[in-house]
């Protein structure tokens, strides 16, 4: 059977009487990696023509075995077809048959695979790094500094989107948080950037996001969040403000340094606001009554879809209170679609209804109701004006054997949490770092490997439970 190329690159079977466009909608339109995986193994034309999509997402957890053994496992093949990657760094504690205690030294190990498959994706677009390691030193962060590994991805012509969680865990030792940040300097022309807990001196961090976001007019996606502390002693969902309030005007100073006469309000589509980021007053709010700076850096008249963390926090050892956030700044947003808050407190609520947030259609609201609480009483004057409403629900167990009375979380998957599952699909066997060799017999579907824990994805992958 004769093979045509399409225009974006895919092999397409000349004698199976659909056009090439034709067959990439139809590939294009197929959810389920076993569904992808029966067709390759029908024959070699469909082989041909179905593995660009089956490779369109890598994502494999990087910690899965020791770096030792990764140097000796040859990479998949049709690593050219990728255009996501996503790297999963997971605990090493449990490991200890496997792995033994971690060291730092094992990261050149980890950083020398990255750089290899970043090589072999000459159509990359977007890399994902998520840190989930909960390493007491932040030792792996370390990884995302390593020279040859930040010149790979700054140099690729291709590469468009960029998303990093430094850290999962709360901020604990500071001076070890210092390890939670990377030269920005290099990266330009990205649609999509997002630094999550991140770490650093507020100033010069403020300046470098300024510059880098100034490298690329295009942005669409902007996510920030800076890694602070919270109360887990007492309440794990109260954030812990110093003395310092070292992050309380952060965004502020971005905005700040951002504003030049030569540069123009990036016209984001997307604007995330992390945990240490917040929307707050302006420090010169007593000083001058042009006390808005949000709109230096964004052209708000385009935002569509707004994330912010508005919830508890306290200063110190004083009790906790809602985060203050100054809706003014957003008087501009006319085309506001999505909002997503951690509360609904009544600002918000006489912003919604009588404010530019009366444009929101879509709400997502992060922490937990119990039923009854009486904040639910504020979501009666939204429920008329919204198309979705995502809340999530704190339900009452009462505890075997005692009279005491626990609460637990519902099973209700976080929205974000929920696409971001959606699209990776289910975890692979990838001990081996292969995909399944196909053998293409009639009717058959052998796959070579066994079972592990090590798992890579594929955005074709059957989508789990969201």
């Amino acid at each position: 059977m004769d093979i045509i190329m399409t225009e974006d690159g895919i092999d397409s079977p000349q004698g199976l009487y659909l056009s090439p466009e034709v067959w990439s909608m139809i590939g294009e339109l197929i959810q389920s990696r076993s569904t992808l995986l029966a067709l390759i193994s029908t024959c070699r034309s469909f082989c041909d023509l179905f593995t660009p999509f089956l490779r369109r997402k890598f994502t494999f957890e990087l910690t899965a075995i020791p770096s030792s053994r990764w140097r000796r496992k040859p990479l998949p093949t049709g690593l050219h077809y990728t255009q996501e990657l996503e790297v999963l760094l997971e605990e090493f504690r449990g490991k200890g048959d496997l792995f033994g205690e971690y060291s730092e030294s094992w990261n050149s190990g980890y950083v020398s695979l990255v750089v290899r498959i970043l090589k072999e994706m000459k159509n990359l677009q977007s890399f994902r790094w998520i840190d989930s390691t909960y390493d007491d030193n932040y030792r792996p962060s370390l990884m995302l500094r390593n020279q040859e590994l930040l010149q790979a991805l700054k140099q690729s012509a291709t590469i468009k989107n960029i998303s990093i969680l430094f850290a999962s865990q709360h901020l604990d030792d500071q001076m070890d948080a210092l390890n939670c940040s990377i030269s920005l300097e290099g990266f330009d022309n990205l649609t999509s950037l997002e630094l999550y807990n991140f770490y650093g001196d507020p100033d010069s961090l403020a300046v470098e996001i300024a510059n880098v976001l100034a490298e690329c007019p295009g942005l669409k996606t902007l996510g920030l969040g800076f890694a602070c502390d919270f109360d887990c002693n007492a309440s794990p969902d109260v954030l812990i403000i110093g003395e310092d309030e070292y992050t309380l005007h952060f965004l502020e100073k971005v905005c700040v340094n951002y504003a030049s006469p030569t540069r123009v309000s990036l016209a984001l589509d997307t604007l995330r606001l992390g945990h240490g980021i917040f929307l707050s007053d302006s420090v010169m709010r007593e000083f001058s009554k042009t006390h808005k700076y949000l709109f230096k850096l964004v052209k708000l008249e385009t935002l569509k879809i707004f994330y912010l963390f508005n919830g508890l926090v306290k200063w110190d050892f004083d009790e906790h209170e809602s985060m203050d956030v100054d809706w003014d700044q957003l008087e501009d947003c006319k085309s506001l679609q999505r909002l997503s808050v951690s509360r609904l407190e009544m600002d918000l609520v006489s912003w919604l209804t009588n404010g530019c947030g009366s444009v929101v259609e879509e709400l997502i609201v992060t922490d937990h109701y119990g039923m009854y609480d009486d904040d639910l009483d504020y979501f009666e004057y939204l429920l008329p004006r919204l198309s979705m409403l995502f809340v999530r629900e704190m339900t009452i167990a009462r505890r075997s054997g005692d009279e005491a009375w626990s609460d637990t979380d519902s099973s209700v998957t976080d929205s974000s949490e929920a696409e971001i599952t959606s699209e990776t699909g289910t975890i692979l066997e990838v001990e081996s770092l292969l995909i399944p060799q196909i053998h293409l017999k009639p009717r058959t579907l052998s796959m070579a490997g066994t079972p592990s824990q090590a798992g890579l994805r594929s955005d074709s992958e059957t989508p789990s439970e969201a």
